[in-house]
């Protein structure tokens, strides 16, 4: 009785076990489920970061630039040296965070300081114009008024904080506060000089905006010489005197930003514009492989599953624009390549030389997926009868008195087109040639190009990767590997091609 106890209680046991471990593998899977269901509602660009480990360096580099820039403007002794403009440090780490490769993000940083040196040059012009055309005479007064408001006022209407300054002014402890007071609520200006200001702000503007328009590449330069210029321009008419050193606090603070952002790029995950683009490239041909995969899927399903509601014909597209978005960022990043200093198995100009052929397959893969929008297009209602005595025969008058009818959303088409269709699709019914018989036509026909294709995608892959990967030094046992992998690649395409054209077109 007891063994037979024990028993009874280890099966018991057993099942509560699995009882338990069953309850926990479903709420696994539930959860599993909710977090794919959460990541469906996201956009294609989104997802593809997200599992993407290069973009998780890149925001972890951002990241880190961004926050060290946070917290440099935060102590007192800080803001002191910053000055007003000490916000920049965090702005420029927005406007320019440090993603990039080094060698590109001193480009770029190179020219946003240039566009702050040109509006502070132009500004100072201004300055010294504005100065010029200034009247004396009032100028003269207004100091006068100025000092004898010192002297014979001795409480005027002010703000708690305008009389802390008074008072000190009037205790000879601190007079420049009182006068940079006066300055700065519009005590000295002046017409002719916020007209010459106004007129160097305007040009400066069209200037920066020229160059934005037909030199994109130079944008973050007309950005912050705009920005420059505008500061120097708002608060330039305030003053009575020439003062040249307006934008020190931004130029401070923009340098803060630069350092942060170089010592981060140099220590966290660095990269030059070689090894970035061959990545790129890499990427793309990971993206360009999943579009001709994706065509057995799309060989194996139904006209139905192709309608634009669809998983499938989403997912397409979702891939096809991650394929064109990714060709241009290879684009911009190309263009510095030729002109940064790197070591490594090929040069610049060898990974450029990539682009056009690149560009080519992506052209032709990405235009293959409109065989999955022509198979999705919604099919055109049967015509109306026509009241034209002759119906063999479709010409404008029979057009023309034939009734209006409604058609199926993103279908456009005339009545003479929806005629020559249905007359076509009646022919494809009579002689057995419908997309649905067609298709394990079209499926069987070119599986092993398909793959042939696809392979070749994944051998020129690897040999990238590899290139990039062994910078540095040679193996020939694997530079032979790679090179045999290729040569198979290239023959078996060669011969699945050939006999394609042969036998099974």
């Amino acid at each position: 009785m007891a063994q037979q106890a024990e028993s009874s209680l280890h099966r018991a046991s057993i099942g509560i076990d699995m009882s338990a471990k069953d309850r926990r593998e479903k709420r696994e899977d539930t959860q599993t489920q909710h977090t794919k269901a959460f990541l469906d509602f996201l956009p294609p660009w989104v997802l593809l970061n997200l599992r993407n480990p290069k973009s998780w360096k890149l925001f972890l580099r951002s990241w880190v630039g961004s926050w060290a820039a946070l917290i440099l403007f935060l102590p007192d002794k800080s803001l002191g040296v910053l000055g007003n403009t000490a916000f920049f440090t965090l702005l420029s780490s927005i406007f320019l965070p440090a993603y990039l490769p080094i060698q590109m993000f001193f480009i770029l940083v190179s020219t946003l300081v240039i566009g702050i040196m040109l509006g502070w040059g132009i500004g100072a012009a201004a300055m010294r114009a504005a100065l010029a055309s200034r009247s004396q005479v009032l100028l003269m007064s207004t100091l006068e008024k100025v000092q004898s408001r010192y002297v014979t006022d001795p409480i005027p209407q002010m703000l708690p904080r305008e009389q802390s300054l008074f008072f000190s002014a009037a205790g000879l402890a601190d007079p420049e506060a009182l006068f940079t007071a006066d300055i700065f609520q519009g005590m000295f200006l002046d017409v002719r000089s916020s007209i010459v200001f106004g007129c160097f702000l305007g040009l400066g503007t069209f200037i920066f905006a020229l160059v934005r328009a037909y030199a994109p590449g130079l944008t973050m330069m007309s950005v912050f010489g705009t920005i420059a210029l505008d500061i120097y321009c708002t608060f330039g008419p305030l003053f009575p005197t020439g003062e040249y050193n307006i934008l020190n606090s931004l130029l401070t603070s923009v340098a803060s930003y630069v350092a942060i952002a170089v010592v981060v790029s140099v220590l966290i995950f660095p990269e030059t514009s070689n090894h970035s683009c061959l990545s790129g490239i890499c990427a793309q041909l990971d993206k360009l492989q999943g579009l001709l995969e994706i065509q057995s899927d799309v060989l194996n399903s139904t006209p139905e599953d192709l309608s634009p509601d669809k998983a499938l014909l989403k997912r397409i597209l979702a891939l096809r624009a991650a394929v064109i978005g990714g060709q241009q960022q290879l684009t911009a990043k190309s263009k510095y390549i030729s002109s940064e200093v790197s070591w490594g198995k090929w040069s610049g100009d060898d990974v450029k030389g990539l682009e056009e052929p690149l560009l080519a397959i992506m052209v032709r893969i990405a235009g293959l997926q409109n065989f999955a929008r022509l198979m999705g297009k919604p099919q055109l209602p049967p015509c109306p009868e026509s009241n034209h005595p002759n119906q063999d025969s479709i010409t404008t008058s029979s057009v023309s008195v034939t009734r209006e009818i409604e058609q199926p959303q993103g279908v456009n088409d005339t009545y003479l087109l929806r005629h020559l269709a249905q007359q076509n699709r009646l022919a494809e019914a009579n002689h057995t040639l419908e997309i649905q018989h067609m298709l394990p036509l079209l499926r069987d026909s070119t599986s092993d190009l398909r793959e042939a294709c696809a392979h070749g995608l994944v051998s020129v892959k690897e040999t990238l990767d590899f290139i990039n990967k062994y910078r540095w030094h040679r193996n020939p046992n694997l530079d032979g590997a790679c090179s045999k992998s290729l040569d198979d690649a290239i023959e078996r395409l060669s011969a699945v091609l050939s006999e394609f054209k042969d036998s099974k077109r």
